[in-house]
């Protein structure tokens, strides 16, 4: 199931900029 797995990887990916973004923001 590509799909899925490329849902996942977004998802991973979309967690991660989020968690950049709040750095910048508290920094």
């Amino acid at each position: 199931s590509p799909p899925f797995k490329y849902s996942k990887i977004k998802t991973a990916e979309s967690i991660v900029r989020d968690s950049g973004l709040r750095l910048a923001m508290s920094y």
